[in-house]
C-alpha cells in the first residue's frame, strides 16, 4: 500500500520539508526536477525529442511553473537542440529564477499569448504541464482555461508536472483540465489524481520517489492498493484447514428473470475459499438454481436456512418487494457479518430503519455509482458531485457504520473509522454484467473465512481487479461467468504468500 494524500497535506509536506531541513525552495526544486528529468527521459515519447522533437514548457506563475522550467533547462544543458517555454508575466520569486536559469541554458522563452506561443505548442514532440499544481483551488480561470484547452488538443505528448493542471477537490462537471498522456508524481501522489471524475486526465501515472523522506506520509488515512497487498489482507489457511473450519456463506439472491446473479455471487464464494456457500432463494426459482449450481447448494426460503451461516451476502438480483425487505430487516438486525449489494443497497436507501445495525456486527456495502447516489442522498440530505469522493464516501461509511466500496474505474473504499483505499483498476472488460455480483460474492466468501470487513472489501477489489485484467489478456472481451476461476487463483496465491508456505 502505497500513502495518498491530498494537496493540501502535500503543500504542508514541503513546508515541513525546508523547516526541518533548512532547504530553501530553490534546493527542493531543484532535487524534484532532476528525478522529473530522470523520470521524463525513461517515457517512450523521450525518442522523439532525441530525434530533434521539440520538448516544449507550458507554464503558469506558480511553483508547478519552476518545477517545469528546471526541467527543461536541464533538457537543454544537456544537448536537446529545441526546447522552448511558454510563460506568463508576473512568475511568482522562485519560479522566475528558474526562468532566468532556463534562459541562459539556451531555452527559448515564448511569452504566453504571443503568436509564437500556438506554434509552439503544437510543434512540440513533448509537452510538460506547468500550468497549475497542488496549490490550485477552484477551476482554472481566463487565459490558462483556454491554454489548458489548446495542450490538451495538441498533437504531441502531455506530460503533467506532479497533477494535471485543473485536477482538484474544487474542480467541478464542464471545469477544464489538462488531459495528460502521463503523469511525473512526485510521491506521496495525490489523492485528487483518482478522483473517478478525474483520474482519466492523468493517463499513465509515474510516481517519483526521493524527493521527500519515505515516511512523510505516515500518518496518511488513504492508500493505493497494489496487487502484493493481498498477502496480508487474506486470512490464513492452515494445512489442516477444512470446510467447516472456512466458512460459511449465505446468499439471499435471484429471482424470476435473475438468477444469473445469484449463480455467480455464489461461484465467486466459493472461489474466495468459503467452506460452504448456500443460496436461500425464493421457491419459484429453487429449481433453476438447484440445476445451474454443483459445488454450491440452493434451498428454497420456505425450507428455512440448514446451517449456521459465518457471513452473508443480499442482494444480486433479488428483487425488492416486500419478502425481501423483510429478510433485509432480520439480517440488519442479526449479528452476522454481512454485505449488502445490488436491490438490498437501494432497499437500504429508501428504508426507514436506522442506518447503523445495533448489533455492531461487519456490514460491507457495495454500490456501482448509480446505487451509491441514493445511499449518499440518504447519508446527506443533499445531492452531491462525484468529484467530492472521499467526503462524500467518507459521510456514507460513518452514517451507514459501513465500509463502503464505489466500484468503477477507478475503485475507492472507506470504512466508518476514515480510512480510504484505492484501487486504480483502468480495466473496462470489467464493466460487464454480473461483474458486480462476482466481486460481492468475493468480498463476502472472505468475510465468511474471518477476515474484518475493511479487509475482506480491500483484498476482494484487488483479486476481483486482478482477476480482469488476465481475463482480458487472454480472452479479450469475457462474460463475467469466467472471473470466479480467475480469482480463486489469485486469492489462493495471495493465502499461501501470506502464510510463506
Amino acid at each position: 500500500m502505497k500513502p495518498l494524500v491530498l494537496s493540501a497535506v502535500a503543500a504542508s509536506i514541503d513546508t515541513d520539508a525546508k523547516d526541518s531541513y533548512g532547504l530553501s525552495d530553490d534546493l527542493l526544486m531543484e532535487s524534484a526536477a532532476d528525478k522529473l528529468y530522470q523520470a521524463l527521459k525513461t517515457l517512450e515519447p523521450w525518442n522523439h525529442v532525441l530525434a530533434g522533437g521539440a520538448l516544449v514548457a507550458v507554464c503558469g506563475k506558480g511553483n508547478n511553473a519552476g518545477d517545469a522550467l528546471a526541467v527543461v533547462r536541464k533538457a537543454a544543458s544537456n544537448g536537446c537542440k529545441s526546447v522552448a517555454a511558454v510563460v506568463p508575466p508576473g512568475l511568482n520569486p522562485v519560479a522566475g529564477r528558474r526562468l532566468e536559469e532556463a534562459r541562459r541554458a539556451g531555452v527559448r522563452i515564448v511569452a504566453l499569448g504571443s503568436p509564437e506561443a500556438g506554434v509552439a505548442i503544437d510543434g512540440a514532440a513533448i509537452l510538460l504541464d506547468g500550468l497549475a499544481g497542488t496549490g490550485m483551488k477552484g477551476s482554472l480561470h481566463a487565459p490558462y482555461d483556454q491554454l489548458a484547452a489548446t495542450v490538451s488538443a495538441a498533437r504531441g505528448t502531455v506530460v503533467a508536472v506532479d497533477v494535471p493542471s485543473g485536477v482538484c477537490l474544487g474542480s467541478s462537471p464542464g471545469s477544464v483540465v489538462v488531459r495528460a498522456d502521463y503523469t511525473l508524481s512526485i510521491a506521496p501522489s495525490k489523492l485528487e489524481l483518482y478522483l473517478p471524475g478525474l483520474r482519466a486526465y492523468a493517463g499513465t501515472i509515474h510516481e517519483i520517489d526521493g524527493v521527500f523522506r519515505a515516511d512523510c506520509a505516515a500518518g496518511s488515512n488513504a492508500v493505493l492498493l497494489d496487487a502484493e497487498d493481498l498477502q496480508t489482507l487474506v486470512p490464513d489457511l492452515a494445512p489442516d484447514a477444512y470446510k467447516g473450519s472456512r466458512g460459511a456463506l449465505g446468499i439471499y439472491a435471484g429471482a424470476v428473470g435473475s438468477t444469473g446473479a445469484a449463480v455467480m455471487a455464489a461461484r465467486a464464494g466459493s472461489a474466495s475459499g468459503a467452506g460452504t456457500v448456500t443460496v436461500v432463494c425464493r421457491d419459484e426459482v429453487w429449481q433453476v438454481l438447484a440445476s445451474a449450481l454443483t459445488a454450491q447448494m440452493a434451498r428454497p426460503l420456505s425450507a428455512g436456512p440448514s446451517r449456521e451461516f459465518a457471513a452473508v451476502l443480499a442482494g444480486p438480483g433479488w428483487g425488492m418487494d416486500s419478502a425481501s425487505a423483510e429478510i433485509l430487516d432480520g439480517l440488519l438486525d442479526s449479528s452476522l457479518p454481512l454485505v449488502l449489494d445490488a436491490d438490498a443497497l437501494r432497499m437500504l436507501a429508501s428504508s426507514k430503519m436506522a442506518p447503523k445495525r445495533q448489533s455492531g456486527a461487519p456490514l460491507v456495502l457495495t454500490p456501482h455509482p448509480g446505487e451509491f447516489a441514493g445511499l449518499a442522498l440518504r447519508a446527506s440530505g443533499r445531492e452531491q458531485p462525484l468529484f467530492d469522493t472521499p467526503a462524500v464516501l467518507q459521510q456514507c461509511a460513518a452514517f451507514y457504520h459501513a465500509v463502503v466500496v464505489l466500484k468503477n474505474h477507478v475503485t475507492w473504499i472507506a470504512a466508518p473509522d476514515g480510512r480510504l483505499a484505492v484501487w486504480d483498476g483502468q480495466e473496462p472488460t470489467l464493466g460487464t454484467g454480473g461483474s458486480g455480483d462476482v466481486l460481492s460474492g468475493l468480498v463476502a466468501g472472505l468475510l465468511a473465512r474471518g477476515a474484518g470487513a475493511y479487509e475482506a472489501a480491500c483484498a476482494g477489489v484487488i483479486a476481483h481487479g486482478l482477476s480482469g485484467r488476465q481475463a482480458a489478456s487472454e480472452l479479450g472481451f469475457f462474460d463475467a461467468s469466467v472471473l470466479p476461476a480467475y480469482a480463486a487463483r489469485i486469492l489462493y496465491r495471495g493465502t499461501i504468500h501470506g502464510n510463506k508456505r
